[in-house]
């Protein structure tokens, strides 16, 4: 998954969402990027797409169809 400016969205990347709120990329499935915390087995089925993790803790999972809704945060 890429954001709207072409670069493809990457684990640990800080972003921010389309209702405001500010996270970090827990795992890329499109990137095949997985960390210990979501592992690779327990999340792959979803086969595409991006979890973002906000700073809330909440999960949120964005597909492609999503584009434009995860951007790149500017606030560390």
């Amino acid at each position: 998954m890429k954001y709207p400016n072409g670069l493809e969205i990457q684990i640990r990347d800080r972003v921010k969402l389309n209702t405001g709120d500010l996270g970090v990329v827990a795992f890329s499935v499109d990137a095949d990027e997985f960390s210990e915390e979501f592992k690779k087995e327990e999340w792959s089925y979803l086969q595409e797409g991006v979890m973002v993790k906000t700073d809330e803790g909440v999960l949120i999972y964005y597909t492609s169809a999503n584009v434009g809704d995860v951007l790149p945060s500017t606030n560390e």
